[in-house]
């Protein structure tokens, strides 16, 4: 039996937190943008592994890759405004 590749697990589960975390706010959408974008390198990374060492784990990857480009686009127009920052 194959091993699961474990980061590309931990990235799915980082890229459904950053869902639930809010979008209202300047810092809740950056901390949602942050935990997307690692989710987003995790999942990248463990695909190279996935293909390397041949293991499984391929689709949690892939749909951490997914729900974390969604979830940046969800949080980055709350995050990177700039009529938030100034007064």
């Amino acid at each position: 039996m194959k091993e699961t590749n474990t980061k590309s697990i931990l990235a799915l589960i980082l890229a459904i937190l950053s869902f639930f975390v809010p979008t209202r706010g300047i810092v809740f959408a950056t901390i949602g943008v942050a935990i997307a974008t690692i989710s987003f390198v995790l999942s990248i990374k463990s695909l190279e592994e996935i293909r390397r060492f041949k293991q499984v784990g391929k689709w949690f990857a892939r749909s951490a890759f997914i729900f974390s480009i969604v979830s940046v686009l969800l949080h980055s127009p709350n995050s990177w405004s700039i009529d938030k920052i100034l007064p």
